[in-house]
């Protein structure tokens, strides 16, 4: 790509390339480190055999397995043909066209558990297991996920030489593990494709000839800049994940996956890792193999926030901070025209685009399409003649999103807004005054003041529900605002007038000018939207209060408890709820309403507010804890 932003996948091509002629030729290895043209040359003309995608397990291969359970989840089948015309630079084309515009192999779509459309060509079938290339990054990101939940990994800010100190002479010595999924651990590694000296060569040559092993290649690589500065795609990055996953657990890493995600996931098939037989280390970054409808059944658990079948196998925390954005993370540009390659981001070994929807990618046409939104997962295995060509890429973007236009039920803005503000919605709930209080050692001055100040809260955010009151455009909406001006009510003389009373808080304390700028500039802020703004926009300025309350009550019901935690009513009075049974829901519901119902310009001043609203969130607790208060004269 011109933007480099999948090229760097090219190599994992003719890892396999290589790796396959050692079985299907009787050449001798090479003796030197350098990948000869005239071997590239071989490997590539194997390579586009589009026999090669589903028959690696016939190959010459050490084959690593990944055994199913003996239940699979079950998948709805369909009797529907559904069909669909796209555009594709100013020419329609239907999608028999687009399958064999691609040389696609196989094609699923699902919409929940059920099939709507399943395709199989050149030979392949439900039982072909097809060749992941990169796609399996997003496996071991998820597999890393599981890690930090189980305490293997004990943080994602660890140094990750705190699991592999055979690391602590490279690059990768500062290097947390959250720059490592990130792709910006700034090593210095070279994947020109076209060098034959190149780290890349080397690597490619290493895993057919069996030596060195991998991961030295990962202790063998310098630091060229400081990590966490900028993503850079590295495949490096990944093999270094994939051995910390077999150190902190002890398991091969095709056993892990099999414990702890394959069997979970209720698996119709055995899937498996490939390599040369020589080779020691196991092909994190894309050396795995399965069925298409079993990468179908990974995506269904991603988009159900990492549980299927009864099993949480990932915590849906993960996955939203998996495909978010963040810090060194690549941001998602706007779509121009049909190039939709050119708008990717990327965070935790995820390609993610505009509207909550995110990818695993591989070379050659390899694809899994999340909309959680639309609750679509849609899996295409390819085998284009070229491994990362631009042009198929915005093809095979624009194919999946009209799929998913054409299937899924509107999209919920809210839910939208939520996500893209979720990293900083965690910057609230890792604010000292969230921590302190969860591990039940914030002081309790500092509780008090916070008490004092969120009952001034109230009494404006309960205004700011009077002004939109008198603007409810209907009468559900009016109905809405007196019964938020009655839970206010009620929150006051029940949590609050507990704590009012244990800490002696006079009524010149709650009725006197606040003492702090971020709770005054909070309060006049929602008061002003309410008034000047239209109805809409002043009902989502009041939104993340609602919401980020109850999230942190909830996330901190999930983590672990403190015997005789002092703040365990307060938690307990936020977090004791289900999210369809919560008042939060229905507020969230009722916006979402009117951000359908908006014009453009509505909604994009109602995702400002909210942006806003959460903003002064964090400035909120943020200053109470800091003791950031008005200037003295």
């Amino acid at each position: 790509m011109k933007n480099r932003k999948l090229s760097p996948l090219i190599w994992i091509t003719l890892c396999l390339l290589f790796v396959a002629q050692a079985g299907c030729s009787s050449a001798q290895p090479a003796t030197t480190g350098a990948v000869t043209s005239s071997a590239a040359t071989e490997a590539s003309n194997f390579m586009v055999q589009p026999e090669t995608y589903r028959n690696i397990q016939q190959l010459n291969l050490q084959l690593d397995w990944v055994r199913r359970p003996d239940s699979p989840f079950p998948i709805r089948e369909t009797s529907d043909n559904f069909t669909a015309v796209y555009t594709f630079h100013g020419i329609h084309y239907t999608l028999d066209e687009y399958f064999a515009r691609s040389a696609v192999l196989g094609f699923l779509v699902l919409q929940d558990d059920q099939i709507v459309l399943e395709r199989y060509f050149r030979g392949a079938g439900p039982k072909s297991r097809f060749i992941s290339n990169s796609m399996g990054k997003s496996i071991v990101s998820v597999l890393t996920g599981i890690a930090v939940e189980k305490g293997e990994i004990k943080s994602v800010d660890d140094p990750v030489t705190r699991y592999l100190p055979s690391l602590s002479e490279s690059g990768f010595s500062e290097v947390t593990v959250k720059q490592t999924l990130q792709m910006a651990t700034g090593v210095d590694w070279n994947e020109d494709y076209t060098d034959p000296d190149s780290d890349f060569s080397r690597f490619v040559l290493a895993w057919w000839r069996g030596t060195p092993a991998l991961i030295d290649f990962a202790a063998a690589c310098k630091p060229v800049e400081p990590p966490g500065r900028r993503f850079e795609y590295q495949s490096i990055d990944t093999q270094v994940l994939g051995r910390l996953l077999e150190t902190v657990s002890g398991r091969p890493l095709n056993e892990y996956c099999e414990r702890e995600l394959w069997q979970k996931i209720g698996a119709e098939d055995d899937a498996f890792y490939y390599r040369g037989k020589q080779q020691h280390d196991i092909l994190a970054a894309a050396g795995f193999c399965a069925t298409l409808r079993d990468y179908g059944r990974f995506g269904l658990m991603m988009m159900n926030g990492g549980k299927l079948g009864g099993h949480q196998i990932v915590s849906e925390d993960w996955v939203r901070m998996s495909t978010t954005a963040e810090g060194a993370s690549l941001l998602v540009h706007p779509t121009v025209g049909n190039a939709c390659s050119d708008s990717l981001g990327y965070a935790y070994q995820w390609w993610l685009l505009d509207g909550g929807i995110y990818m695993a990618m591989g070379i050659h046409g390899q694809a899994i399409y999340i909309d959680p939104a639309r609750r679509i997962v849609i899996v295409q295995t390819s085998a284009w003649q070229e491994p990362d060509p631009d042009e198929r890429w915005d093809e095979m973007i624009t194919v999946m999103t009209v799929i998913a236009d054409e299937l899924g039920p509107s999209q919920r803005y809210t839910q939208r807004i939520w996500d893209e503000n979720y990293p900083f919605y965690r910057k609230i709930l890792n604010l000292p005054f969230n921590q302190e209080l969860l591990s039940g050692e914030l002081d309790e001055a500092i509780f008090r003041d916070y008490i004092i100040q969120d009952y001034h809260f109230c009494q404006n955010y309960k205004k700011a529900h009077a002004i939109l009151l008198a603007k409810a455009p209907d009468e559900k909406a009016a109905k809405a605002m007196l019964d938020y001006m009655n839970m206010i009510d009620a929150e006051i003389e029940s949590l609050h007038a507990t704590y009012i009373k244990k800490y002696g808080i006079t009524e010149k304390e709650l009725t006197g000018p606040t003492e702090y700028p971020s709770t005054e500039l909070y309060n006049s802020y929602l008061i002003k939207t309410a008034t000047l703004e239209p109805f809409e926009v002043g009902f989502m300025a009041t939104l993340p209060c609602h919401w980020v309350y109850y999230q942190i009550g909830s996330d901190m019901k999930k983590m672990e408890k403190v015997q005789g935690n002092k703040y365990q009513a307060w938690i307990d009075e936020y977090g004791d709820t289900t999210w369809e049974q919560s008042d939060t829901k229905e507020v969230v519901d009722l916006a979402e309403e009117y951000m359908q119902a908006a014009n453009d310009e509505t909604r994009l001043k109602m995702k400002d507010a909210f942006v806003t609203a959460m903003k002064l969130e964090y400035m909120f607790w943020d200053g109470i804890y800091n003791r950031v208060k008005w200037v003295q004269q």
